[in-house]
């Protein structure tokens, strides 16, 4: 644009279109940005891994384990998952038991007509001195009571109530609990002794439990897991034929020092890179080791591998954690959490769970702050931003018009469109 004698005019409009696109601009940043932050914080609180509560044998703290009620109460507790422990009765009928040595979990040594079954066996490299599940049939381990495994600690109230459950008992029991179109209950299924069963009852205890879970339609809805990396093989090589595909097989581990029964490895070798690279390729999907076996290396390696980490056990009575580094079991518990791992076997789920909970709102609350923070040091930015854009938009404005009134004044007195003259004198 130019004046009558061809000056050029220079427009206020572009500088004030400027700053308003400017403005714009920061408006839209400043949106985008608070919108971010605000879904990041809400996915932060919202989608923060829950720890899995494993109930061990159901609720043993409060009742004998497995027995109807213990199930009931780890249910009723909200358990993600409830443990069954499985092993052959002399009759070949797959029992719900941790124990194959009788005495530590029933009053059998009470009932005179077994007394001459009491024996030494060996199972696993250990000796053992007592009466043996492989030694009973189903109608003589129904004689027997359920008793309290840790009397000392837990009482003796609720001894000689309940009778030891076959699996299909308890899965009926399970049925029964589940509501009707309700979520089904997950099981996590340890298989006791299978090598040791094999040689004394020449029996399969994998493919019993597969049997027995394929009457309930509850393979898919079950985690296997076992000491002996070969069952846990060999039940996924049954349920790989099927297709079908359970929640997962999990290795136990238990002391560094201990030799697996099945092929003699020591346990130790699976806390190493190559122990867990050769657990995956067996169809390892997870690892339960001993809480004291946890570090947090050995869990990044394990993450990195997509498989999954749940210790045991963790018991609250002060009778247990004199055995543990810990004053309480709240900083029992959050150990396992601050190591990262992704549940755990307890035997209190009601207070594990208000501790889980407790971390996560902690946690939750952090998260919320540092985001917080973070968007206000981002607007703080933004609006510094801001303020030098509109500074140096001013000064632009501000030239524009002082050159605008001085081309006005020279028009005022005739000096437009005149050339300058310099005129030089010499002497």
């Amino acid at each position: 644009m130019a004046n009558s004698k061809g000056r050029p005019i220079v427009s206020l409009t572009t500088s004030n279109t400027f700053t308003h696109k400017t403005w714009r601009y920061i408006a839209t940043i400043v949106l985008v940005l608070l919108a971010f932050l605000s879904i990041s914080s809400s996915l932060a609180v919202e989608g923060k891994k829950v720890l899995e509560l494993i109930g061990h044998r159901g609720a043993p703290n409060l009742r004998p384990e497995h027995s109807y009620e213990s199930y009931l109460l780890a249910y009723q507790q909200g358990a993600d998952y409830i443990e069954f422990d499985v092993m052959p009765s002399k009759d070949g009928v797959l029992m719900v038991s941790h124990s194959n040595e009788l005495s530590e979990i029933t009053n059998v040594a009470h009932v005179s007509k077994f007394a001459s079954k009491k024996t030494t066996k060996v199972v696993d490299f250990k000796t053992y001195k007592g009466w043996f599940m492989e030694d009973f049939t189903l109608s003589e381990l129904y004689e027997l009571r359920l008793r309290q495994r840790y009397p000392k600690p837990r009482g003796t109230k609720f001894d000689n109530l309940f009778q030891m459950l076959t699996l299909e008992e308890a899965m009926d029991y399970i049925l029964a609990l589940t509501p009707v179109n309700g979520t089904t209950i997950k099981l996590y299924i340890e298989t006791k002794h299978p090598t040791y069963f094999k040689q004394v009852l020449n029996v399969d205890v994998n493919q019993m439990l597969v049997d027995v879970l394929t009457k309930y339609n509850y393979l898919e809805h079950t985690m296997f897991e076992s000491f002996e990396i070969s069952s846990m093989a060999a039940m996924k090589n049954i349920l790989s034929q099927r297709n079908i595909a359970p929640l997962g097989f999990v290795l136990l581990l238990f002391s560094n020092e201990t030799r697996q029964a099945d092929n003699g490895r020591y346990y130790g070798e699976y806390l190493t890179e190559s122990g867990i690279d050769l657990a995956k390729s067996m169809g390892i999907t997870g690892f339960g080791p001993a809480w004291s076996l946890v570090t947090k290396p050995w869990v990044d390696l394990v993450h990195q591998r997509s498989m999954i980490i749940h210790p045991y056990t963790y018991r609250p009575e002060e009778y247990f954690l004199k055995d543990t580094p810990y004053m309480t079991f709240s900083e029992f518990i959050g150990s396992a959490l601050e190591l990262g791992v992704d549940g755990v076997f307890t035997e209190d789920i009601t207070q594990t769970r208000e501790i889980v909970e407790a971390y996560e709102s902690d946690n939750s609350l952090q998260t919320i702050l540092i985001i917080g923070g973070v968007m206000a040091l981002v607007l703080i930015i933004v609006f510094t931003a801001s303020l030098f854009v509109a500074y140096f938009c001013g000064m632009r404005k501000s030239k524009n018009s002082s050159s605008i009134n001085i081309y006005q004044q020279e028009e005022q007195v005739g000096l437009t469109g005149k050339p300058s003259t310099f005129v030089y004198q010499q002497e």
